[in-house]
């Protein structure tokens, strides 16, 4: 009997607006979600505005530059970001979590 193990990858491949969220793709498949209320620029963005993005860092994040905005894959995720001042350090996720590493 053999066992597949699914790789997990944290690199964006993609992003669409569905309704009041912000959808992210991943390499591995998986969907991630957040609500546009969270990052007021998003919010407030035209659809072209949101139409014209670029991945950064490998695959890492996202920039809008007709917004300067940025958001990073593991802040979307609930991990730790550098840019957010949390060097490594695991801490507990919860949703406040999440929206404040949106808005770092």
């Amino acid at each position: 009997m053999s066992t597949s193990v699914a790789r997990l990858s944290t690199e964006a491949t993609s992003v669409e607006f569905v309704g009041d969220s912000v959808r992210v793709l991943l390499a591995d498949g998986r969907e991630i979600s957040a609500p546009l209320a969270w990052s007021p620029r998003l919010r407030d963005a035209s659809d072209a505005q949101h139409a014209n993005w670029r991945l950064i860092g490998r695959g890492g994040g996202v920039h809008w530059p007709d917004l300067d905005e940025d958001v990073s894959v593991n802040s979307l995720l609930g991990l730790p970001t550098r840019a957010c001042g949390r060097k490594g350090a695991a801490s507990r996720v919860t949703v406040e979590t999440i929206r404040q590493a949106l808005l770092c």
